[in-house]
């Protein structure tokens, strides 16, 4: 049933046929309480007017283009429906966008870890390169040649004082 708001002039409802039945709620006999909208209204009441489910949406149709169902604030369980399930889906999005936003903080912070490795990666890489290119035993027996020469040279100096 559709416009039992108090007050309202006309109350309607649609059989399952698409039929609009649409009552007049200031006609005397339902001001008298004889005739209710629940009673089966006979067709022919005048109190009661027929509309086909095509004449009513063309009605509702031309309302709607001349902006006079704007205004309009009759309670739609369809519509409180749908406003609860856009809410639902409107937090869920909102937990989804919680989600990547800490998804984008980790990324950042494992971005910047990364970064500082790569500089001191970089860092190593340039102290390596400054090397000469020569192996570790290499270097060692480079020592151990310049100690023997260093020692030689020694004897030989230990060796000349001893002459003169």
């Amino acid at each position: 049933m559709v416009g039992r708001l108090g007050g309202e002039p006309y109350i309607a409802n649609r059989d399952p046929s698409g039929t609009w039945r649409i009552l007049e709620t200031g006609h005397p006999d339902v001001l008298r309480g004889t005739l209710d909208f629940e009673d089966d209204v006979p067709d022919d009441h005048p109190a009661l007017k027929l509309v086909k489910e095509g004449e009513y949406l063309a009605i509702i149709k031309e309302a709607s283009r001349l902006g006079m169902l704007l205004d309009y604030g009759g309670y739609n369980p369809e519509s409180e429906e749908k406003l609860y399930a856009l809410e639902e889906e409107t937090a869920e999005q909102q937990r989804v966008i919680a989600e990547f936003q800490q998804q984008i903080a980790d990324l950042q912070l494992e971005l910047r870890q990364a970064n500082d490795a790569a500089s001191d990666l970089k860092k190593r890489i340039e102290v390596a390169q400054s090397k000469p290119n020569y192996s570790e035993k290499f270097e060692l027996k480079k020592l151990a040649i310049d100690g023997i020469l260093r020692l030689t040279a020694l004897q030989e100096l230990g060796s000349a004082n001893e002459i003169t």
